[in-house]
């Protein structure tokens, strides 16, 4: 219900914003659209009692709305200290999930990478909470401008929570040699890509940026196989999402590769706007949300680990 209400929460202010999508209003209405829609979706599988030996505490889950709501408001009041103030229900709830997260890490030692994939996801979340808030208070840390802020916390929420929510639910379903690769690769792409655009940013030749992206773009072509496999014997609206999901995020990733390797001189169309309309839009709604509805509408059973 909240990501139903969430969605139309958002389809409301899109339909009043109308933004372009080669512009930075298109950048905040894909972020936004994961606190008020994806990530009650998210929610909902990360609280199964199979995959939660720590529950979400219900009222972290109904606090989850009324933060993304305020977060939502933040983007009408352009950068400050009044738009940061909206934005930081967001990043406290992030950090509360985190904290959940993080205990269930520890109760798991050694981890297993598809439950770690879980939680570490949890915690990833709160890196994009935070950049989301270094956003609206117009801070740009190291000196990166701000849309790079802005697509910062945006990555955080995809790559950093969804994308590995997705592998480690898809690696259950199988656990094999492949999961294995896919769920570290996932898991060690996120910050290792941060790392590197700190790297190129600090001055550092921009080839472990693209070794880096390259590295995530494997991590999500690997997503893309198990997400296929995992789908069968499932109902068929749930394979048609599944496939869905999978091709869009190949896609996606094909232009993240091409992006990654853009220092050295291929692909100079290939810039943020034309990243934020190709790369951006199909992991938000080709990817993110057809996969978290197939995993939502699954039956999964104890069993499958």
């Amino acid at each position: 219900m909240s990501a139903l209400v969430g969605g139309g929460v958002w389809f409301a202010d899109l339909l009043t914003v109308r933004p372009n999508p080669f512009d930075t209003p298109w950048a905040w209405a894909i972020l936004t659209f994961a606190p008020l829609v994806l990530v009650p979706l998210a929610l909902i599988l990360l609280d199964r009692p199979w995959i939660a030996e720590v529950p979400i505490p219900r009222s972290l889950v109904v606090a989850q709305f009324p933060a993304a709501l305020a977060f939502l408001a933040s983007h009408h009041l352009g950068t400050g200290l009044r738009a940061a103030a909206l934005a930081t229900p967001w990043l406290v709830w992030t950090i509360c999930l985190a904290l959940v997260g993080m205990r269930r890490l520890f109760l798991r030692m050694p981890p297993v990478p598809t439950a770690a994939c879980l939680d570490i996801a949890m915690c990833y979340l709160t890196v994009g909470g935070l950049w989301a808030f270094l956003s609206r208070i117009g801070f740009g840390p190291l000196g990166f401008q701000p849309v790079i802020v802005l697509l910062t916390g945006t990555h955080f929420h995809y790559a950093g929570f969804v994308l590995p929510i997705v592998c480690g639910m898809a690696a259950r379903q199988r656990y094999d040699r492949l999961a294995q690769i896919a769920c570290g690769m996932v898991i060690g792409a996120v910050p290792l890509t941060a790392v590197g655009i700190t790297a190129t940013q600090l001055g550092i030749p921009p080839f472990f940026e693209a070794f880096a992206a390259l590295v995530m773009t494997a991590g999500g072509v690997l997503t893309a196989v198990l997400l296929v496999r995992a789908s069968r014997g499932a109902s068929p609206l749930s394979q048609a999402l599944a496939a869905l999901s999978s091709s869009a995020l190949l896609f996606a990733m094909l232009f993240a590769g091409m992006y990654a390797v853009r220092f050295l001189g291929f692909n100079p169309w290939l810039d943020i706007p034309w990243m934020r309309v190709l790369h951006g839009t199909t992991n938000a709604f080709g990817f993110a949300l057809p996969a978290l509805l197939a995993w939502t509408l699954r039956r999964e059973t104890a069993t499958e680990r």
